[in-house]
């Protein structure tokens, strides 16, 4: 493999280590909510606001690996032959 589709993977590994990250503290975020049932509406529009903003940002991850993929596909298919291995 290239070091330019090595780097590419290592992205990607990267990306789905902090997509993970950003799902537990959403599960975290909305435990909170489940349990605090008698929390005021100011408080429970700001956590809803955080949950948006994670599931925002998971998306953005999302499709930058897509397009990381997208890119590696493209190089090993402008690498020489053998030269990808």
């Amino acid at each position: 493999m290239s070091p330019a589709v090595q780097e590419r993977l290592a992205t990607i590994l990267a990306n789905q280590a902090e997509m993970a990250d950003n799902l537990r503290c959403v599960g975290l975020i909305l435990e909170h909510l489940a349990d605090d049932r008698d929390i005021d509406s100011t408080e429970g529009s700001k956590a809803w606001l955080g949950v948006g903003y994670i599931a925002r940002q998971i998306e953005r991850m999302y499709v930058g690996a897509i397009e990381t993929l997208e890119d590696m596909e493209r190089l090993e298919k402008d690498l020489p032959k053998g030269a990808a291995q």
